[in-house]
C-alpha cells in the first residue's frame, strides 16, 4: 500500500522543505507534517496498491505544485527514515522495480490482496493464489480442463473458495 501526499518539512532547509512524498506501507507511514489535499483528483491524500500508479500520481501532483511552489521535490519512503529527494525519471524506475517485487495473480496477474484466495478441493489446497474469487473459480475450472486433458482423475468438485 503507497500512498501520495504534500508535505511541508518543519526544521529543514526551505529549498527541502516541499516535497511530493510517496509513503510506504499507506496513510499510517506518511510523515506528520502533511498538507490538506489540493489535488484529490490527481490522488492526492488516496491510496495505491499499484507503486505504478501513485508514482504516476505523484508526479502529477508534482508537476502542479512546482509551478506554485519552484523548490517543490518527490520523495519516497518509510516514516523515521529520510524521504530522499528523487526526479521523475527515478521514482518511474523506482515504481517499476517495486512492481515487479509484488505477488501477482496467478490468472490474471493484479496484484494480489493482503489475503489472496485459493480453491480448495478433494482435502487439498491449492498451491496457487487468487486475487479474487472469481480468478480463484477460473483457475479451478482451467485446472479440470487440464486434468481431463491428461486423463486425471477431477470428479471431485471445490469444496470452497477462500
Amino acid at each position: 500500500m503507497y500512498y501520495v501526499s504534500r508535505q511541508c518539512y518543519w526544521g529543514v532547509e526551505p529549498e527541502d522543505a516541499s516535497v511530493v512524498e510517496i509513503a510506504f506501507g499507506g496513510r499510517d507511514y506518511a510523515k506528520p507534517d502533511m498538507l490538506v489535499p489540493r489535488w484529490s483528483d490527481l490522488g492526492e491524500g488516496q491510496e495505491f496498491e499499484d507503486p505504478r500508479e501513485v508514482a504516476k500520481s505523484a508526479i502529477a501532483i508534482w508537476q502542479k505544485w512546482v509551478q506554485e511552489e519552484p523548490m517543490a521535490k518527490i520523495g519516497y519512503g518509510y516514516t523515521f527514515s529520510p524521504f530522499e529527494p528523487s526526479d521523475i525519471a527515478e521514482v518511474l524506475r523506482w515504481s517499476e522495480v517495486e512492481y515487479s517485487k509484488l505477488d501477482k495473480c496467478t490468472r490474471c496477474y493484479s496484484i494480489l490482496p493482503d489475503n489472496p484466495y485459493a480453491y480448495h478441493y478433494g482435502g487439498v489446497t491449492s498451491e496457487y493464489e487468487y486475487c479474487s474469487e472469481n480468478c480463484a473459480e477460473r483457475g479451478y475450472e482451467e485446472e479440470v480442463k487440464y486434468q481431463a486433458t491428461f486423463g486425471i482423475d477431477s470428479s471431485s468438485e471445490p469444496e470452497s473458495v477462500y
